[in-house]
C-alpha cells in the first residue's frame, strides 16, 4: 500500500479546479504537438453502423480507480496539455512532498504493504491508485482479440492465473507474471500521481527482480507518458510496426545481461571477471508526437554504457534502481541484488530532447518468446518501494472496463488464451460498459479522456467512438501506416458522461476491422491533491 495519512483535497469543484490548473500546449518547457484528439463532430458514426451506444456487441462491467491530472477550466470544449491534463497548479497549492523510499521529498512511495484491490484490471494493486493494462502480439480478427495466457505467480504460491490475478501483492512486495506463449507480451502498471521535473533533475526509484536472460527472454522495462494511455511500449525488434507509442514519453530497457566472464560487454566500468550473471541497460527509445528515437534500431539516441550491477538470483532478491530524469538527459543507476547500497551508474541517455516535463511512470513486465533461445516464457517479477520526488499534483479519478475474458483458443505457443478485447467488424458497432462513475466525480472533474488500445491491419482514415450514445471522430493521428499496435486518448465532453453506468461503443471505419482493448474513461483531475 502506498504510505498512510494521505489527505484527500478538492479543490471546489470543476471550475475552480479548471482556474488551479494550467494548460501547457503552447507554453512550458518541451511541450509541443496538439492537443489530444478529440470530439470532431457530436453526430459522426461510420457508413453502415448502427446507432452507437445501442448495446450490439459484448459487454463488461467495471471498477473504479483513482488517477491524476487537470484541464483548463470552462466548457465541456476543454484544451489538455500535453501530459493529457496534467497541469501546473497556481498560488502554491501543489504540496510538498515527504521522506520516503530512500527519497527526502517523496512526491509518491509505495510500499505494497498487504492487497489492496477494488475489482477492476489491477488486481491486488490500490486500484484508487494503480492502473494496470496488458497486451500481446497475439492479435486476429474475429479473435485472438489481445489473447493472453494464463500463467503462475511464483512468489505467492497461486495457481495458473488469468487476468487480473496475475497481479497479487505477498509478503510486503508486488509480484507480477506472465505468459508470452511464443510472442510479445507486455503487462504494465503505473501510479496515478503525475511525476514533475520541470526545470530540475527529478528521480525514480523502485526496486525489481532483475533476472532477465536478455532480450529474447523477460526482462523489466520503465517508461514515462504524456498521457495515461495503456501499455505504451514498442518492441525493440519490430520497431513502430509492433508499437504502442505514447504521444511523448520515453522507455528504459533492462535486458542487456552478460554472462560470467563477460562483465566487460555490458560497460567500460564492468568487470569481466564477474562470477555471476550481470545486467545493465540494453537500449531506451524517446517518443516525440508518436515518432520514435530507438537506440537499439539505429535511432541518433546515444545511450552511453557505464557500469554493471549483479542480477537477482531468486524472486525476493531485488535490484534497487534510479532513473535521473532533466529535459536533455537521463542517468540510470542500480545496486547489486540484494543490496541496498552503494549505488553503481549503468548509462547516460545522453541526448534525450525530451518533448515532456510531466507525465506518468510505468513499471513494465516485458516478453519476447522467452523459451525459442532461453527459459521465461513463464516468468515472474517481483517489485517494490516505487517513489518519485518533485511537487505533488492533482490526480484523476480513472474507471476501467474490465477484460472480456472469454476464450480464444490456443495461442501461437500451444497455450489456451483468453480475449482481453473485442474484434470490432465494420457495421457491427461493440458496446463495453464502465461502471462506477460518481455523481461526485462527475462534478470535481475538469475534463474527460477516453484511453483505449486498438489494433489494425491497415490505417483507417477515421477513428470513430462514443459514450452513452453520443457519437464522435477523430482523425488518424499516427504518422505511421499499415499494420500495428496503437494506444490512444481522445477527449469527451463533460456532458457526455453520467453517474453509474456509462456505455462506451466503437466502431470501426468501413475500410477495415479493428481489435479493441484496455479501455479506460479518466476523471481529470476530479481527486484534487492527494497527500503523500
Amino acid at each position: 500500500m502506498s504510505r498512510p495519512g494521505r489527505t484527500l483535497h478538492h479543490i471546489g469543484g470543476a471550475a475552480s479546479l479548471g482556474l488551479l490548473l494550467l494548460a501547457t500546449w503552447t507554453s512550458g518547457c518541451g511541450n509541443s504537438g496538439p492537443p489530444a484528439p478529440g470530439p470532431a463532430s457530436g453526430t459522426d458514426a461510420p457508413p453502415g453502423s448502427v446507432a452507437p451506444g445501442s448495446g450490439d456487441g459484448p459487454a463488461n462491467d467495471a471498477g473504479s480507480g483513482e488517477g491524476f491530472a487537470d484541464a483548463e477550466g470552462g466548457s465541456d470544449a476543454r484544451t489538455l496539455d500535453s501530459a493529457g491534463g496534467i497541469g501546473t497548479p497556481e498560488g502554491g497549492d501543489a504540496s510538498t512532498g515527504v521522506a520516503g523510499c530512500g527519497l527526502s521529498n517523496a512526491a509518491f512511495c509505495e510500499t505494497f504493504d498487504s492487497p489492496a484491490g477494488i475489482g477492476n484490471r489491477s488486481g491486488q494493486l490500490n486500484g484508487t491508485l494503480w492502473g494496470a493494462s496488458r497486451s500481446t502480439g497475439n492479435q486476429n480478427f474475429s479473435s485472438p482479440a489481445d489473447g493472453w495466457a494464463p500463467t503462475s505467480v511464483d512468489l505467492c504460491g497461486t495457481p495458473p492465473a488469468t487476468p487480473e490475478n496475475d497481479i497479487a501483492i505477498c509478503n510486503g512486495h508486488l509480484v507480477e507474471s506472465s505468459d508470452d506463449d511464443g510472442t510479445v507480451t507486455t503487462l504494465a502498471m503505473y501510479p496515478k500521481q503525475p511525476f514533475d521535473f520541470a526545470g530540475r533533475t527529478g528521480k525514480v526509484v523502485f526496486d525489481v527482480s532483475n533476472d532477465s536472460q536478455g532480450s529474447h527472454a523477460a526482462w523489466p522495462e520503465f517508461w514515462m507518458s504524456d498521457k495515461p494511455v495503456p501499455t505504451p511500449f514498442t518492441h525493440e525488434a519490430m520497431g513502430t510496426g509492433n508499437a504502442s507509442l505514447p504521444h511523448d514519453g520515453f522507455g528504459i530497457r533492462f535486458a542487456g545481461v552478460c554472462a560470467p566472464g563477460q562483465g566487460g560487454n555490458c560497460g567500460p566500468n564492468c568487470s569481466s571477471s564477474n562470477t555471476v550473471p550481470v545486467f545493465s541497460v540494453d537500449s531506451a527509445v524517446v517518443v516525440s508526437n508518436y515518432i520514435d528515437n530507438d537506440s537499439f534500431s539505429g535511432g541518433s539516441l546515444q545511450v552511453v554504457p557505464d557500469g554493471c550491477v549483479t542480477e537477482s538470483t531468486s524472486p525476493d532478491q531485488l535490484n534497487h534502481i534510479e532513473v535521473e530524469v532533466s529535459q536533455n538527459q537521463i542517468d540510470i543507476l542500480a545496486t547489486d541484488a540484494g543490496t541496498t547500497s552503494p549505488l553503481k551508474h549503468l548509462a547516460t541517455i545522453m541526448n534525450a530532447n525530451l518533448t515532456l516535463t510531466r507525465g506518468l511512470i510505468w513499471m513494465e513486465d516485458v516478453h519476447y518468446n522467452g523459451n525459442k533461445f532461453n527459459t521465461q516464457r513463464t516468468h515472474t517479477f517481483v517489485w517494490d518501494n516505487v517513489g518519485f520526488d518533485g511537487p505533488v499534483l492533482p490526480r484523476d479519478l480513472a474507471y476501467d472496463a474490465l477484460d472480456n475474458l472469454t476464450p480464444a483458443g490456443s495461442g501461437p505457443g500451444g497455450d489456451p488464451t483468453v480475449n482481453l478485447g473485442w474484434f470490432v467488424a465494420p457495421g457491427s458497432p461493440v458496446t463495453v460498459n464502465v461502471n462506477g462513475l460518481t455523481p461526485t466525480a462527475i462534478t470535481n472533474a475538469a475534463g474527460v479522456l477516453l484511453t483505449y488500445n486498438f489494433w489494425a491491419e491497415s490505417s483507417p482514415p477515421t477513428l470513430y467512438y462514443a459514450v452513452n450514445g453520443n457519437a464522435h471522430s477523430v482523425a488518424w493521428p499516427f504518422p505511421n501506416m499499415g499494420q500495428s499496435e496503437h494506444t490512444l486518448a481522445v477527449s469527451v465532453p463533460l456532458s457526455d458522461v453520467q453517474a453509474g453506468t456509462n456505455n462506451v461503443t466503437f466502431s470501426a471505419d468501413p475500410t477495415g476491422p479493428m481489435n479493441v482493448f484496455n479501455v479506460d474513461l479518466i476523471m481529470l483531475g476530479a481527486a484534487g491533491i492527494v497527500e503523500p
